[in-house]
């Protein structure tokens, strides 16, 4: 009776050896399937405006890198970020991408109008 108890005892630790393992392995390479996550608040795509001046912020999950409009800004170790933009009269294109710490990007692009009085 006791050698029956040993081998489950064996093979408990041995499934709880081999779970933890791939708990780790998830744990470690999730940012690697899941890429980044970019949310933007301030912006909304196909806005007509008259304001010069476009502030906005937003959230990117995982991300090292933040680019609007080809210009690197400040992210902070959360994710957060905050960026203004003087807009032209017309027409404006704003490209917002983010890049994660294995090279994978995400890019959203907003399109706003500014109406001259």
């Amino acid at each position: 009776m006791s050698y029956n108890f040993k081998n489950i005892l064996k093979i408990s630790a041995l499934v709880i050896l081999f779970a933890s393992i791939i708990g780790f392995s998830y744990f470690k390479t999730k940012d690697l399937f899941f890429g980044v996550t970019l949310e933007v608040e301030g912006i909304v795509n196909g806005e007509s405006r008259s304001e010069q001046l476009l502030e906005f912020n937003g959230t990117a999950q995982r991300a090292v890198k933040i680019h609007v409009n080809g210009r690197e800004i400040f992210i902070d170790t959360e994710g957060t970020f905050n960026d203004s933009l003087i807009l032209l009269p017309g027409y404006n294109i704003i490209t917002i991408e983010a890049i994660d710490k294995f090279g994978k990007k995400t890019k959203n692009i907003y399109e706003i109008v500014l109406t001259t009085q």
